[in-house]
């Protein structure tokens, strides 16, 4: 497949059908087995597989390459590098930048332009973001709902062990959803009808019960599930046949679920082998420091979708990637390459995207809606609750405090 930074190990014999397992000669390869076949990656340069960890890691002398015994792979881990902390006097401009905790930009804040990106109709560039309950402040949810941006559903708590989720009966699952989207709506200020999608925690959804407790709360659409690394990136889809592409989650779907769309992930990758193989949300790749070359990781995926069947191109990460002065730099560049190349590109929320493929339409006859919203929030209060250890946390919320926060009597 061209540009894509893994091969089919012909050769491999999968341990078992999914998990992260070493290359049994090289170091710095192995292998992510779905559905017992084996998928050969690489580590990012000066980086080694760690077989115990199941991660890739710099070289040390306790360093033993090929399979360790008695280890045990998850289902679609994370693969991070132990990279060291961040060294100021040794990082210097131009190649280098980094602080201790991230939140220093490069320039005095009153000198820093205020810059803002828009596409070619003057309607601000908008995401969408899913929310859950731990550590929100509903405050900061309603300020970027004002904005015109998209709010979705994660879930109200991040429950542990991330198994659970795949296990979970369909009330549990209504209470989380439907839970977490009444507290948005009433600590937010946040009209339930604009709140239609939704994605499971730590990206393990939970299948037919899962999906059913959305298509009974009235919710428009799904993006939990990933697909596969195809050379056509999969289409939004409806549930109401089978899944258009390999399941790759612990649970998927055994049922039908008419009307209930799933806006899948697809998966990132590099030419150049530094993101150590693929992954799904970007600020989970394992990228260098340099902004340029970041750049050209989220162009080379971009274009993977735009010169092929243009399936919505997903750019999925958590806060993380906005606290790196050189990925949001990137991702700047970014923004204006796409609106000043790509004549045909416009950014859209995903349940702009849904929308358009209910009612397709040229790219000629195609309005987008520019929502404009008043801040209704000016006046937060500070709220608290006691967590089920005991530990007391606060939380802002545009309403009065209630005397319970749902998923948390």
């Amino acid at each position: 497949m061209a540009g894509a930074s893994w091969s089919l190990g012909a050769s491999f014999r999968c341990p078992s059908p999914h998990g992260l397992f070493a290359h049994p000669s090289n170091c710095r390869k192995f292998y992510n087995c779905y559905d017992g076949a084996g998928y050969e990656l690489y580590c990012p340069a000066q980086l080694y597989w760690d077989d115990a960890k199941k991660s890739c890691v710099y070289r040390t002398r306790e360093l033993i390459c090929g399979p360790a015994p008695n280890t045990e792979s998850r289902s679609m881990p994370e693969v991070k590098a132990e990279v060291p902390l961040c060294n100021e006097i040794q990082c210097k401009a131009p190649d280098c930048y980094c602080t201790a905790e991230g939140t220093d930009g490069p320039l005095q804040d009153d000198i820093v332009p205020q810059m803002q990106r828009a596409n070619r109709d003057s309607c601000p560039v908008r995401g969408t973001f899913f929310v859950s309950g731990e550590f929100t402040s509903y405050d900061a949810v309603h300020a970027l709902y004002a904005r015109g941006h998209e709010i979705g559903v994660m879930s109200l708590t991040s429950h542990k062990p991330e198994t659970w989720w795949s296990t979970a009966n369909q009330t549990e699952w209504a209470r989380e959803l439907s839970g977490m989207r009444d507290n948005m709506a009433r600590l937010a200020n946040i009209s339930r009808s604009d709140i239609v999608g939704a994605r499971a925690p730590y990206l393990v959804p939970g299948g037919d019960n899962m999906l059913m407790a959305l298509r009974r709360a009235g919710f428009l659409y799904d993006s939990s599930y990933i697909s596969p690394t195809v050379d056509d990136a999969v289409w939004p889809y409806t549930f109401d046949y089978r899944m258009p592409h390999r399941c790759l989650a612990r649970t998927c779907p055994k049922r039908s679920v008419p009307g209930l769309w799933e806006v899948p992930l697809h998966p990132l990758f590099w030419e150049q082998t530094l993101t150590g193989g693929q992954c799904y949300l970007a600020d989970q790749c394992i990228l260098p420091g340099d902004e340029e070359l970041i750049l050209d990781f989220l162009v080379e995926n971009f274009e993977r979708h735009y010169y092929n069947n243009r399936a919505p191109f997903l750019l999925n990460f958590h806060i993380s990637w906005l606290t790196d002065p050189a990925r949001t730099a990137a991702l700047d560049k970014f923004i204006d390459r796409a609106l000043g190349n790509y004549t045909d590109t416009v950014f859209v929320t995903l349940r702009q995207a849904v929308e358009w493929m209910r009612r397709p339409k040229s790219m000629y006859d195609t309005k987008w809606p520019c929502p404009r919203r008043t801040n209704s929030c000016t006046s937060a209060k500070t709220c608290l609750f006691h967590d089920r250890t005991g530990e007391v946390r606060f939380y802002k919320s545009c309403t009065d405090c209630p005397r319970s926060l749902l998923g948390r009597e």
